[in-house]
């Protein structure tokens, strides 16, 4: 066939490349493995430094590919990615870390990061359960960890971000991200927590303020009532114990006059009789000893009995029969049983507490003029703070979003897009200043000569908006670089020198970082370094996706071939293709040089 005699070229070519391709870069993601994910029963794909293409007819699973590395990296599973007849799926991938540089540590507790690390996480349904279990290298871990550092592993670029693109609220975050000014997010990030309480705080005062009258006017008549109403620890048991003594005072003075009459004061009393006892029994001693012992307890019972008499006497001369001083203790009883009721408190001394919290609450109340005048001070010096450092990241971003607009005007032009205009106006808004400052950013798009840039969202087709999206990835590689890029429909809606272009662009981003494009255009796997094809077929009443990588030039051109006409048999189109690839490889060397 006329157009074999390409291929010595090629072969040629693609060596010259590999030979002249910069040491700089490891192996990043080196190896993937899928197992039983939608209609892959089993796939291994080893990945090399440079750019990687993987293509097949529609409906094959390329993205499944695309699907099982963001599933590896923690992404969500569920019961329908696994294949039908079976009840779990399997991911393994495999990292190099011989540059030192990948940002496993933090998964690791410590330990020091080998220099292969391998990702394992096996999903499993079974009788309505869910077993997730999830390795890095070796060690257990959780998504939420492993998706942290994600992004710092592989950036994929799928339909969901050209999505992200047209979403205004994304394109700060790019800025941003392009600038790399961590400290001055970090110390606006700060200030404006500190701002939010304040203002959180001085809101929560002023509403007291508007209640403050009210609930002075009620504390001063507390403090007042239960000042005048001297109110003391201990007392309300005291005052008990009192007029129930008052209460009775006739008949305990009865009671003791009746004792001591008996006892002392009668004709016949108990001290007297005990005294002609002890005579009667002294005198029988002298004839009979044992009597002596006797008499002693005697005397002592009639001294005991003479201190009683004493202590009843006492007790008689104090008995009150006051029956005005009954009626005033029993007047203050009243009084404590009031105020009870009023604080509902169960007892009297509760009352003393209370009046002492009263007053401390009065002299808050009183300084809340000083503290809100205080407060709104420290709201306004919190304020002035954020204004300065959103002034100061509104200058940063303003001075990056020129360098990003050239940068990007740069890229665009190697897109195939000259004529496009790219702009990144960042106007302050002092009243929407935040956490991330004040800045309102939408990035806006001309893509012809003479007519006003609008809003992306509002007037980029998708052939225009996949550039763009390309564009960015390769501008934010330069400043925020990730070891390995995915693209995933980058394609879409290109076609001829354009899609020429995106290759092109592809190809340059693969002499730095590892990339891996899954598409379904010839022009772009032309200038593939490495090329998998991915195909299904029948088998056993299923269907089955096999991954093929093309080693042989012959193998490429005629895959090449077969997206270009549909035909990997039409002489035009192997010539075509071989052409393609010659004119890519060539390009492609003069990158590496």
């Amino acid at each position: 066939m006329h157009w074999g005699g390409h291929l010595s070229d090629l072969l040629f070519c693609a060596a010259a490349v590999v030979l002249r391709r910069t040491s700089k870069g490891d192996v990043v993601l080196s190896y993937l493995s899928i197992r039983n994910l939608a209609i892959i029963d089993r796939v291994e794909l080893e990945l090399y430094p440079g750019l990687t293409v993987v293509t097949g007819e529609t409906g094959a699973g390329k993205s499944m590919l695309l699907s099982a590395l963001t599933m590896l990296l923690g992404g969500s599973v569920s019961r329908d990615s696994v294949r039908s007849g079976e009840d779990s799926l399997s991911l393994e991938g495999v990292w190099d870390n011989g540059s030192g540089t990948l940002p496993f540590g933090s998964l690791l507790e410590g330990d020091e990061v080998p220099g292969e690390v391998v990702v394992r996480r096996n999903v499993a349904f079974s009788d309505g359960s869910r077993r997730d279990r999830l390795l890095v290298a070796d060690r257990l871990t959780n998504r939420t960890s492993l998706q942290e550092i994600a992004g710092d592993l592989v950036n994929i670029s799928s339909q969901h971000e050209y999505i992200g693109l047209m979403k205004k609220g994304e394109h700060l975050s790019i800025l941003d991200r392009y600038a790399g000014h961590s400290a001055l997010l970090a110390r606006m990030d700060a200030l404006a927590p500190r701002h939010e309480a304040l203002v959180r705080e001085l809101r929560e005062l002023s509403e007291q303020a508007v209640r403050r009258e009210a609930r002075v006017a009620e504390l001063t008549d507390r403090v007042e009532e239960l000042t005048a109403a001297g109110v003391a620890a201990g007392e309300e048991e005291e005052l008990h114990q009192r007029v129930s003594r008052l209460a009775h005072s006739v008949d305990i003075a009865n009671a003791l006059g009746q004792a001591l009459e008996q006892l002392y004061e009668g004709e016949r009393d108990v001290v007297s009789s005990l005294s002609s006892v002890e005579r009667a029994l002294s005198g029988a001693s002298r004839f009979e000893p044992a009597i002596a012992p006797c008499i002693d307890r005697l005397v002592c019972a009639k001294v005991e009995l003479e201190d009683i008499v004493g202590q009843l006497r006492r007790l008689a001369g104090s008995v009150e029969v006051d029956p005005a001083l009954l009626d005033h203790l029993q007047e203050r009883l009243a009084l404590l049983q009031k105020l009870k009721r009023r604080y509902a408190v169960d007892r009297a001394d509760a009352l003393v507490p209370l009046l002492e919290a009263a007053r401390a609450e009065l002299l808050r109340l009183e300084d809340v003029e000083v503290h809100l005048g205080r407060l709104g001070q420290e709201v306004a010096d919190a304020r002035r703070a954020m204004l300065e450092q959103a002034a100061r990241l509104h200058e940063a971003r303003v001075r990056v979003a020129l360098k990003l607009e050239k940068a990007l005007q740069g890229m665009l032009g190697l897109l195939e897009m000259k004529k496009a205009r790219f702009a990144v106006p960042v106007e302050l808004d002092e009243g929407r200043v935040g956490r991330l400052g004040g800045d309102d950013v939408e990035f806006l798009f001309s893509a012809n000569t003479g007519e006003e840039a609008r809003p992306l969202r509002r007037v980029a087709s998708g052939g225009e908006l996949s550039r763009v999206l390309l564009a960015l990835k390769a501008v934010l590689a330069e400043a925020y670089p990730v070891p390995t890029y995915v693209f995933d429909e980058i394609d879409s809606g290109i076609g001829g020198r354009t899609a020429l272009a995106v290759g092109r662009l592809l190809a340059r981003l693969a002499r730095s970082h590892q990339v891996i494009c899954i598409t379904h255009t010839a022009q772009l796997a032309a200038f593939s370094d490495h090329h998998y094809v991915v195909t299904k077929e029948e088998r056993g009443g299923k269907t089955h996706a096999r991954l093929t990588r093309l080693e042989a030039a012959e193998a490429r051109v005629r895959e090449i071939a077969r997206m270009l006409s549909g035909l990997d048999d039409s002489p035009t189109a192997l010539s075509h293709a071989s052409e393609l690839m010659e004119a890519a490889c060539k390009e492609k060397q003069t990158l590496s040089c």
